[in-house]
């Protein structure tokens, strides 16, 4: 019985600190799309992204994210039900707190890195006016703005965790309807940066929607 409860209870947090991570990460990917320049975020996928050469791969794998958050997400509305040791609660979800703490301060790492690239980048000799200001809409909509988000994100999963860790149990309910609601803002924006990157509007200096894809993969934006 009592590994019965540790496999669910570790279940259970891995389901939270997984839909949390995968949300963050989603939202981030999809504010970099909506702004067309390439997501640039810290996260076990970016050697596999930038070894692909299949463009609708690497879109594949962005919209992965948001699915890997939805479905985590619904797994706590099966599982809390079925939980009954609180200790075990405690400890793993500590754990869980932990783990979503580290990736809050490498995405802050990583913001704070983009502000001293993005000062050094400016005023590079024989770049040009256009280009200068692709290279900062990079760092920025890349980068700064979408690991700030996901550090959010992350940091509101963290501290509830955190929280019933402590003995908080009753924010148990309030995290997982926090959690797919999260999750779902996560689909909803991947779905309509994919739109946006799939299908552009067209217009006579627009051109074809691989073309588009294309652009924002290269980090050219537009």
């Amino acid at each position: 019985m009592q590994n019965g409860q540790k496999g669910l209870v570790k279940s259970l947090a891995a389901s939270l600190v997984g839909g949390s991570f995968f949300a963050g990460l989603s939202i981030a990917v999809s504010i970099a799309m909506l702004a067309k320049v390439m997501p640039t975020l810290v996260s076990p996928f970016g050697l596999l992204i930038s070894g692909s050469g299949d463009a609708y791969w690497q879109m594949l794998i962005w919209i992965s994210f948001a699915i890997a958050a939805i479905g985590l997400a619904i797994v706590p509305f099966v599982l809390v039900k079925k939980v009954t040791d609180g200790e075990m609660v405690k400890h793993e979800f500590a754990k869980g707190a932990k783990i979503l703490w580290v990736i809050v301060a490498l995405n802050m790492f990583l913001a704070v890195a983009t502000i001293f690239i993005s000062l050094f980048s400016m005023g590079i000799e024989g770049m040009s006016e256009k280009a200068a200001g692709a290279l900062q809409k990079q760092y920025w909509l890349g980068t700064f703005v979408p690991v700030l988000v996901a550090a959010l994100v992350n940091g509101v999963g963290a501290f509830f965790l955190g929280a019933i860790a402590s003995g908080k149990m009753k924010l148990m309910n309030t995290f997982k309807v926090a959690s797919i609601c999260v999750a779902g803002v996560a689909v909803a924006l991947m779905v309509v940066a994919s739109l946006v990157t799939l299908h552009p509007k067209q217009s006579s200096g627009s051109g074809s929607s691989d073309y588009n894809l294309d652009m924002i993969l290269r980090g050219m934006g537009y």
